[in-house]
Order: structure tokens, then sequence, then C-alpha cells
């Protein structure tokens, strides 16, 4: 069994796995709309909830993990066998509408940024047809790259470089802010506080709007769901697995994301909020580049804002698809075609035909969606913590208490937020 392996650098290698799926689709575009939106508007203050929410994504994606391991079980299986049926496909069915919802969000995006590179290429305004042109093609390069794969995959690995490429350089712009960070407001924000300890560059009554989308980024229903899908496909769905998807969990979405999501954020206050600049556009966040890149900080942050929402897009379209076409018998491998042409439809539709009716700016717009991952939440959250906290269901691999009581308080805070997101969205 993967417990009695020596543990040595190639276990830890080894035991990468599914985890990256979700890592791809929560470091995107939403969670970096969310944390450059807070940074930039509220300087170091909620760096404590930055940190705080790659702890949660690392429990969220760990809690269905656990079940999946231990019963072999799907989540849309588990929830039916241990809960009820129709909570099953009332939480795959909210959990794909959400993540639809996001890819409408994404669309527009992607669109922002490709308008700016043609903009900056050209010199001169893009046209409504050619900037609906644009996210056309961009969009069916998405779905032949991550659905229709084979000779395409240089072109995924193309996508994967600039996205790095774009986070080095936000790390090289942090090496060279060094010495102007404000190093006591950066350790303050270590200290959780809600109000800002500066003066805000937006109404403070978005300060819970923001955090909730910096939650909802991360831990959200639809890593609850889907991640057992990516577990069977993985072949991980067993107790040998069990140890390995604990580290996998951790490395994705607590290491990798928990870096990500400090380092946008640490730039964003450094560089934006000194600079009075409440980012609500793309453009506008690429101007956490500039120290680094001056006038080509639009072109390379856009760049690799595209490649993001590219990966991202396509990961919530999986997520979209797989739970409901697996509880409903279909075969959810990419030999099946059918399979494919679903999932294009379902990046397609929103992002190009749905997307051009939003009207706002694509970071207020993604930070939205983010809000409503966190909206949703709460009841899935709690079916989880239920399923993988029963002796009968997990026998010796169930919740220990400190893990109990942290899903209490990651509960309290994400319901918390939640009715936060909809007090935003619904009634200002």
């Amino acid at each position: 069994m993967a417990s009695q392996t020596k543990k040595d650098f190639k276990w830890y290698l080894k035991s990468l796995g599914p985890g990256a799926i979700l890592a791809m689709c929560i470091m995107g575009p939403g969670t970096m709309s969310a944390l450059v939106k807070t940074g930039s508007s509220f300087s170091y203050t909620h760096l404590w909830a930055v940190i705080l929410s790659a702890v949660f994504a690392a429990v969220a994606l760990w809690v269905p993990t656990k079940i999946a391991c231990v019963t072999g079980l799907t989540a849309g299986e588990a929830l039916s066998k241990y809960t009820f049926p129709w909570l099953a496909w009332a939480l795959v069915l909210l959990s794909s509408a959400t993540q639809f919802f996001v890819i409408i969000n994404q669309g527009r995006g992607m669109s922002s940024a490709l308008n700016l590179i043609a903009s900056t290429a050209t010199g001169s305004e893009i046209s409504p047809v050619a900037s609906w042109l644009l996210l056309l093609v961009g969009v069916i390069i998405t779905c032949a790259a991550f659905y229709f794969g084979g000779s395409l995959e240089v072109l995924k690995r193309i996508i994967w470089f600039v996205v790095t490429f774009m986070l080095l350089c936000f790390v090289a712009t942090l090496v060279i802010l060094a010495s102007e960070i404000q190093w006591g407001q950066l350790l303050s924000g270590l200290i959780p506080r809600i109000t800002p300890r500066v003066t805000p560059l937006i109404d403070l009554s978005q300060v819970i709007p923001c955090l909730a989308g910096i939650a909802g980024g991360a831990a959200n229903l639809s890593v609850l769901v889907y991640h057992s899908y990516a577990l069977r496909s993985s072949k991980w769905n067993n107790k040998d697995h069990l140890e390995m998807g604990l580290w996998d969990s951790i490395f994705h979405n607590g290491i990798l994301f928990g870096a990500f999501s400090v380092l946008v954020f640490l730039v964003s206050a450094a560089v934006l909020y000194p600079a009075g600049m409440a980012v609500a556009s793309v453009g506008e966040a690429a101007q956490s580049l500039a120290p680094l890149l001056g006038k080509g900080a639009v072109i390379v942050f856009s760049l690799g804002w595209t490649c993001a929402v590219a990966t991202t897009m396509a990961g919530c379209a999986y997520i979209v698809v797989t739970p409901i076409m697996y509880m409903l018998g279909k075969d959810i491998s990419l030999d099946n075609k059918a399979y494919k042409y679903i999932l294009t439809i379902c990046t397609i539709i929103p992002a190009v035909f749905i997307s051009p009716l939003l009207k706002g700016e694509a970071i207020n717009l993604l930070v939205k969606a983010m809000q409503v991952n966190t909206l949703v939440t709460p009841p899935g959250l709690l079916a989880f913590w239920y399923m993988s906290s029963s002796k009968k269901i997990m026998g010796e691999h169930r919740n220990g208490i400190v893990l109990n009581i942290f899903l209490a308080f990651m509960f309290i805070v994400v319901t918390y937020l939640g009715i936060g997101s909809f007090k935003s969205i619904f009634l200002n």
C-alpha cells in the first residue's frame, strides 16, 4: 500500500496527480481578478485572507479525495448512497450551473485581453465585429487544444509556458520592488482584520464581496463535486492512493495555489495601490507588471491572461459536463466523440455567444462570478463534511477532531461570505 512506501523524492513526485486539474481551474482569471482588486483597493490589509484561502483550497480538495479513496465512489454516487438522490442531483446541477456562469464571464475576460493585444499591436481600436471574431478564434483554439488534443499537445505546452512566464514576471516585479515595499504594513496584513488599515480606494461595502471573491476562487462547490471524477479517471479512487491524495491536495491547492495567490496579491498591493489604481479592467491590472516590463506590460500580461483563461475555461467546461454525463451513465473519456462535442458546445455558447451581452469591466464581472461560487458552496460543504466525518461511511479514515473543528470554522466563514455575496449581487 502507498502508506508503506518509502517517502523519498520520487514518491512525492509520483503523488502529484489529478489535483492538477482543479489547480488549473482555481489558478485562473477569476481568482486573479479577486486578488488584484482586493490588493489594489485595500493594500496589504487582507493578506491573511489570501493565505487562509489556500488552506481552504487544500481542505476542499482533501475532503472529497478522502471520500472517493475510501468508498471508491464519485461525488454523485456517494451523495446518492449516503444522503439523498435528489441532493446529489441538486448539488451536481448547481455546480455545473455556476461553472457555466463562470465560463460566460471568462469569455468576457478573454475578449478584453485579446482586444488589448490587438489594439496595442495595431495602434487603433478594434471594431465590435473584429473583437467578436478574435474571441471566436481564441475559444475554438482552446477547444481544439484541450478537448481534441493529439498533435495540439505542443500548443498546450506553449500555453502553460506563457502562464508560467507571466507568473515569473510577478516574482521579478516583487524582487525589484523589495526596497519600496512597506514591510510594516505587509506584516500587519497577517493579522486578521476586515476593515482596511489604509485609506480604501473603493467603497467599504466592497470589502466583503472582494473577500468572497477570493474564497470563491479557492474553495467552492465545484471543487468538492468534480474532483472524485478526476480521481476515478486516474484510477486513484482507492485506499492505496489515500496518502498520495493527501499530498496531492496539499501541494496543488495548498502550496502551489497559495504561492500563486500571495504573489499576485502582493504585487497588486505594492504596485497598484500606491498608484491610486483600484483595478476594474484587464488593462489596469496589466500595470502591475509595469515596474519590470514598462510598456511591454500590457502585451505580456494580456498574453498570460489569455492563456490562463484558456486553461481555466477548459477546466470549467469539464466541471459543467462530466458529473452530469457520468450520472446519466455516459462515457466520460475523451475517446467518446459525443463527450468532446458537448464540452465544445458548453464552452462556445457561454463564452462566445452569451458573454458579449454582459455589461461592465472584465475584472468586476469575474469577481462577481467568484462571489457566486461562494454563495452556492455552504450546502455542499455541509454534505461533504457529514460524509467525511461519518464512522459508518469512512471507518477508521473518518475526520479527526482537528479537521472537524476546522471544517466548522470554514463552514461559518464561507456561509458568512455567501450571505455577503447574496446582498452584494441581489440587494445592491
